[in-house]
């Protein structure tokens, strides 16, 4: 394809699903023959579009290639495992060759018989309509707007919690989730496993399992969970400012995204939250659905049981379809806190929440504190935090701490400035923007050294750091960078491999 056709892309991932995957190359001719693309970016973006339009895509992976100085783009689709894929219009392809062929009468009979499958949320379960609580059943009636009448029943089995069996009402694996006590009862380990972890302890020194309706899973594990946190605490001038370790909205739909996308048909194994004394890591059984991977996770969207994170998103326990995990992300980075990172292995999906940032306690309490007196854009904490450290930031500096394009960052910028947190100097390209002097005046921030330290040795934890790698998370210049670095050489906490500019750091090994 010589550019992003957004119907020739759907075509081919519906074809390449429904087969055995297959590879799409984006900038190339007919002949194969690269020709690159100006904007391979907005490309990119455009591609992902033209994906989400697929219904029931197979996973699939983006990149860029550079060939010689033409730059393309190349899409690999998986095979789909779990039903098939259609296009945006309803129609099912098959790759065969080198075409994309529709499947229509017969053909197309024999392969939706032979490749539909029905939710496991879906199943019968043996517990009948009438053993549900009557209390249960009401709160799932409020949720819905609808009454406990006549047509209950009705409506339950349209709603899929309730089907029939032999002429009975029984619940569904979906309707026993939400309407019995202990829905582990159907067979599976329906319940949240949480485990705490000491410092540098391989078991864990608490467990404790939240059993219940999986609302009140949702409910009980986050408190149990923001309870063995804590809080950190810092003190700005004669305040003392308390501040939960993880936003409590992240530890709620963390909990929740784990309980309603996981796999119930995975019977041994129930949602684990393991708590450390630097991270939470909250794992769920059964991979990422399709077509959502690690890569794509914020561009697509996808339930396992839509039956019932509808009845959860309903009652306020979670958020609609793909919105979870952009909420996620985007309440750690505006708590100034790490992203969170994700691991899919295909059998288990994990989110793993740290309790560091880029910044310090003071400074992540006094940004706080300034970002809701003045009702800022959250995305300006980083600025502001910038400016205060090193004196004054640019457009281009704004563009590379948030990642965003010119336009954003001069309106983050201009919000400032009407804020009366920043002021300008200079104008268009050459402008630097320097804090306001009653924003400098009562709060000045001083990192201390040990909060540099901790810094550091949480990527330490991650992997080998570079002088580069430090400047970049702590905001130091390289002198500074390399002082710290000797600092923590020569008191044990880091052991250096390498000279020069080749040098890397890493924690100590320990004795076996």
């Amino acid at each position: 394809m010589q550019g992003v056709s957004t119907e020739k892309v759907q075509e081919a991932a519906v074809a390449f699903s429904n087969a055995q995957g297959g590879v799409i190359l984006v900038g190339v001719d007919p002949s194969g023959a690269p020709k690159g693309l100006s904007q391979p970016g907005e490309q990119e973006r455009k591609l992902h579009h033209a994906l989400q339009g697929v219904r029931n895509c197979g996973r699939y992976e983006t990149g860029q290639l550079t060939v010689g100085t033409k730059t393309i783009l190349v899409v690999r689709i998986e095979r789909r495992h779990e039903g098939f894929a259609q296009s945006s219009d309803g129609r099912v392809l098959l790759r065969r060759g080198a075409s994309n062929q529709a499947l229509v009468g017969a053909e197309l009979s024999r392969f939706v018989a032979a490749n539909a499958f029905q939710a496991f949320e879906s199943t019968p379960t043996a517990i009948p309509l009438h053993a549900v609580e009557a209390g249960l059943l009401d709160r799932l009636c409020h949720a819905q707007s609808r009454p406990a009448d006549d047509q209950l029943s009705t409506r339950l089995r349209e709603e899929g919690f309730v089907a029939m069996v032999d002429g009975a009402e029984r619940l569904t694996v979906a309707g026993a989730l939400l309407l019995r006590k202990d829905p582990a009862t159907i067979g599976c380990r329906a319940y949240v496993d949480i485990r705490r972890f000491g410092a540098d302890l391989p078991e864990p020194d608490k467990t404790w399992e939240v059993r219940g309706t999986v609302p009140e899973q949702i409910e009980q594990a986050t408190k149990d969970i923001l309870a063995e946190l804590g809080s950190t605490t810092a003190v700005l001038g004669p305040r003392r400012v308390d501040m939960p370790r993880l936003p409590p909205m992240v530890v709620r739909e963390a909990v929740a995204n784990a309980v309603a996308h996981r796999s119930y048909q995975h019977a041994g194994s129930a949602v684990r939250v393991e708590i450390h004394p630097d991270h939470v890591r909250i794992t769920s059984p059964g991979g990422l659905p399709e077509p959502v991977t690690v890569e794509n996770i914020r561009l697509q969207q996808a339930a396992r049981n839509s039956t019932l994170l509808g009845a959860l998103r309903r009652m306020g326990l979670a958020e609609d379809l793909g919105l979870g995990i952009d909420r996620i992300e985007d309440q750690m980075a505006s708590n100034l806190l790490e992203a969170p990172t994700f691991e899919d292995d295909g059998s288990f999906f994990s989110i793993t929440l740290r309790f560091s940032g880029t910044v310090t306690h003071l400074e992540r309490a006094w940004i706080l504190q300034l970002i809701d007196q003045q009702h800022l854009d959250p995305r300006s904490g980083p600025v502001v935090v910038q400016v205060a450290r090193h004196g004054s930031i640019t457009n281009a500096q704004v563009r590379k701490i948030l990642g965003v394009d010119s336009v954003d960052a001069r309106t983050i910028l201009q919000r400032l400035v009407r804020a009366g947190i920043l002021e300008q100097r200079g104008q268009r390209g050459g402008a630097q923007y320097v804090l306001a002097p009653w924003v400098a005046a009562p709060v000045r921030v001083h990192r201390a050294h040990e909060e540099l330290e901790k810094i550091v040795l949480n990527l330490a934890r991650q992997g080998p750091v570079t002088n580069s790698l430090v400047r970049e998370h702590a905001h130091l210049d390289r002198t500074e960078a390399l002082n710290l670095l000797r600092s923590l050489v020569a008191k044990g906490r880091l052991v250096r491999e390498g000279s020069r500019r080749g040098a890397r750091y890493r924690l100590p090994r320990r004795p076996r």
